[in-house]
């Protein structure tokens, strides 16, 4: 009796969603810097002309208050990039703010891009094993790493020929067993828009235009009314009520390295 080929494996659709953040932070004071890491899978971003602008803004490096636990210094420079990508980049548009402590919507138009690159948002920082970095100097902590030592200050290790290749072989066994492959950048193109139609938080409609799958164009979707549109008209009518937008990446799967700048 033949057997019954086996049931695919399930996977959580949110996956295709998922992305990994890089945070560097870096003391105003001494220098030292603490790398972390943390899972995502949607960003929100404030309102803005253009959503690239938004994009940007919220990469931008930002003063935090906080410790540091070399010189006991208060501030510290906070910068962030995308270290993996995800297969679907889902972006949340902030379309109510607090206005005399009561939510407000906001109908300002955004230009609504059809493609969408990570230009200038992924990076590459320093990690631990480094030859630039001390090993003395790094200390882990879960999913981060603080490295003691003052940006472009030699490693006091740097002379030991014998520690460098030992960490040369070793930062080459981890690429070659890396389960995150490196794509080149992906072109992310607009595939949903997620609208809020109302005055305010409390009252209103959300309807939904949507790239078929199946070529057929774009879809606006109102509860059981189903119409054809086409992208432009999107683009263009969803520049004031656009909430969340959903872009899909060309050649990215969940997971993928994101690519470096280039000096």
């Amino acid at each position: 009796m033949a057997l019954k080929d086996s049931p695919e494996p399930y996977i959580c659709p949110v996956k295709q969603l998922e992305f990994t953040l890089n945070t560097t932070r870096t003391c105003t004071s001494c220098g030292a810097v603490v790398f972390g890491q943390e899972k995502y899978n949607h960003l929100s971003l404030s309102l803005s002309a253009h959503l690239r602008h938004s994009l940007e803004h919220y990469f931008m490096p930002s003063p935090l208050e906080c410790k540091c636990w070399d010189c006991s210094g208060s501030m510290a420079s906070v910068s962030t990039h995308f270290l993996t990508l995800p297969r679907v980049l889902m972006l949340h548009v902030k379309r109510f703010c607090a206005d005399d402590w009561e939510p407000k919507k906001v109908e300002d138009p955004m230009f609504i891009p059809e493609e969408l690159t990570l230009q200038g948002l992924c990076g590459e920082t320093v990690q631990p094993g480094d030859s630039t970095i001390d090993s003395q100097r790094v200390r882990s902590l879960g999913n981060n790493s603080v490295v003691n030592t003052p940006p472009n200050c030699p490693s006091s290790s740097a002379s030991n020929g014998s520690d460098q290749q030992a960490k040369a072989a070793d930062r080459e066994k981890r690429q070659q067993t890396a389960t995150v492959r490196y794509q080149p950048e992906p072109v992310y193109r607009l595939s949903s828009v997620i609208s809020h139609l109302g005055d305010s938080l409390y009252t209103g409609h959300y309807i939904t235009d949507l790239l078929d799958s199946h070529g057929s164009g774009w879809l606006c979707m109102d509860d059981a009314r189903v119409r054809r549109t086409d992208v432009a008209t999107v683009l263009r009518t969803r520049a004031h009520t656009a909430y969340i937008l959903f872009y899909v990446g060309s050649g990215a799967c969940e997971g993928d390295q994101a690519p470096k700048m280039q000096n």
